[in-house]
């Protein structure tokens, strides 16, 4: 019979293997993202780049939505690599991710239209992580959220499709 004790130690063994398990995934899944986020950089022309109706896009997209903390959100085909590599650094930092999903290009579409047509990256950031959402030519879009996408630059025409 096993003592309270025992079971107790068992316990904790079981979470902490869990907990770093869990902590491997994640890591995993992170580098995995950066890889492919970087690998896509060499796709970037910004000759595909038109403004429409709903705002800049890639003729040829091929970047999933990235969602951060709910209310940031970020297309990576649209930017040069110089600022995809300042997304990569401000938001796939392991220390600073509390949880990261994706969410296939089947599903996406559904709750993010166009934009998602190729999935949705959804990260949520640790309570106290410190991070400059002013990365990837983000913008301020009324309150407190915002994207990369909808603001037209000044050299941009608008393409009414």
């Amino acid at each position: 019979m096993e003592t309270q004790e025992e079971n107790y130690l068992f316990t904790q063994k079981k979470r902490f293997k869990d907990t770093i398990k869990k902590e491997l995934n994640k890591r995993i899944l992170i580098d995995n993202l950066i890889q492919e986020i970087y690998r896509d950089t060499i796709r970037f022309d910004e000759k595909d780049l038109v403004f429409t109706q709903i705002g800049r896009r890639n003729i040829n997209s091929y970047s999933m939505l990235y969602v951060i903390n709910g209310i940031y959100l970020y297309m990576l085909d649209i930017v040069s690599s110089d600022k995809v590599d300042e997304f990569a650094n401000e938001f796939l930092d392991i220390h600073k991710i509390e949880s990261v999903s994706i969410m296939p290009k089947e599903k996406a579409i559904t709750f993010g239209g166009v934009r998602a047509q190729n999935g949705i990256v959804s990260i949520v950031l640790k309570k106290n992580a410190k991070f400059n959402p002013l990365v990837a030519g983000f913008n301020f879009v009324g309150s407190g959220g915002g994207d990369n996408f909808s603001k037209r630059n000044d050299n941009e025409l608008m393409i009414q499709e």
